[in-house]
C-alpha cells in the first residue's frame, strides 16, 4: 500500500503536528511520515540549536527509521543572541517549499513553539511586526553590556522590561531596539499603538488567512495532566541521567564565549 493508496497525485499537503511536551509528536510524525513519505520539519525553537541532545530530547537516528529530519541542531548557539520567530520563517518556509515541489513528499511541521507554527501555516500572523524585521532595526545602536540594556530599557517601557528576564540577552536587546525604533516615529504605521502589540513575544491573537488553503491540517495532541506530568517526571531523570547539567553547562559556555567575540568584533575600530 502505497501514497497513491490515500492522496490523489497533486502536490503533498503540509500536515502540522502540536501539542504539549511529552504528548508524542514526534512518534506520531515519524510514523505517519514512514507510511505517507513525509519529511519531519522541526518547529520547535530549542532543537534549533545544536549541542541540546538531551535537553531537546532530539530523535536519535534508530527513532527516525530513516524519515528525513530538518532544521535540527542546524544553528550554532550564539544564533540564540538574534533569533526570532522571523529568523525561523525565513528558513523554514523554502524547506517546506522543497519538500513538496522538489522532493513530492509530505512535510510534517512538528514542535511544541506554537507560535512558530502559526507563524508558517497562516500567512498574515505577525505581519504587523514584519516592517520591524529589518536593517532599521539592526543598525540601532544599543550599550554592549546587557545589564544597561536592561535599564534603558526599563526607563523606555517598564511593561515590556517586566515581562522579560534581565538575563534574557536576545528578547532584552531586540526590545529595547523596538523602543529605540518607537521612540524615535521611525516606522509610522506603528504610531499610537501600544508596544506590547509589536514583540515578537506577544502575537496577535488571530490569523484568518491559511498559507496553503485545502492543502494543509493541524493534527493537535492532548494527554491526561497525570499521565503527561508522571512522563514528564521520569523523561527528566532520564535526561540528568545522560548527562543533562554538563550538556547545559558546554552550551552556555559556547554561548557565552561566541558572543562575547560577536561584541569585540564590532567594538574594534574599522
Amino acid at each position: 500500500m502505497n501514497l497513491s493508496t490515500y492522496i490523489p497525485n497533486i502536490t503533498p499537503h503540509v500536515i502540522a503536528i502540536g501539542g504539549p511536551t511529552g504528548t508524542g509528536k514526534s512518534t506520531l510524525a515519524i510514523g505517519l511520515a514512514s507510511i505517507f513519505r513525509g519529511e519531519v520539519v522541526n518547529a520547535d525553537a530549542v532543537q534549533l540549536y545544536e549541542g541540546l541532545t538531551i535537553a531537546t530530547n532530539k530523535v536519535s537516528e534508530s527513532e527516525a527509521a530513516g524519515v528525513p529530519h530538518h532544521l535540527i541542531g542546524c544553528f550554532p548557539p550564539a544564533f540564540a543572541y538574534c533569533a526570532d520567530v522571523h529568523k525561523y520563517r525565513a528558513v523554514c518556509l523554502p524547506t517546506i517549499d522543497k519538500i513538496r515541489y522538489e522532493n513530492q513528499r509530505i512535510p510534517f511541521l512538528v514542535g511544541g513553539t506554537h507560535y512558530y507554527l502559526e507563524a508558517i501555516l497562516w500567512s498574515d500572523f505577525l505581519t504587523s511586526t514584519d516592517k520591524l524585521d529589518s536593517d532599521d532595526l539592526d543598525s540601532i545602536q544599543i550599550p554592549t553590556d546587557l545589564s544597561e540594556c536592561y535599564t534603558q530599557l526599563q526607563a523606555l517601557n517598564s511593561a515590556i522590561a517586566s515581562k522579560l528576564h534581565p538575563k534574557d540577552g536576545r528578547k532584552v536587546r531586540r526590545a529595547l531596539r523596538e523602543a529605540l525604533l518607537h521612540q524615535s516615529d521611525s516606522v509610522n504605521d506603528f504610531r499610537g499603538q501600544p508596544l506590547e502589540q509589536n514583540h515578537p513575544d506577544y502575537p496577535p491573537n488571530r490569523s484568518y488567512q491559511p498559507r496553503y488553503p485545502n492543502q494543509s491540517l493541524f493534527l493537535w495532541l492532548d494527554c491526561d495532566p497525570r499521565v503527561l506530568n508522571e512522563r514528564l517526571d521520569a523523561r527528566v531523570d532520564q535526561m540528568v541521567r545522560s548527562g543533562l547539567v554538563a550538556e547545559l553547562d558546554r552550551f552556555l559556555t559556547d554561548y557565552f564565549r561566541e558572543v562575547d567575540l560577536r561584541d569585540k568584533e564590532a567594538q574594534s575600530p574599522m
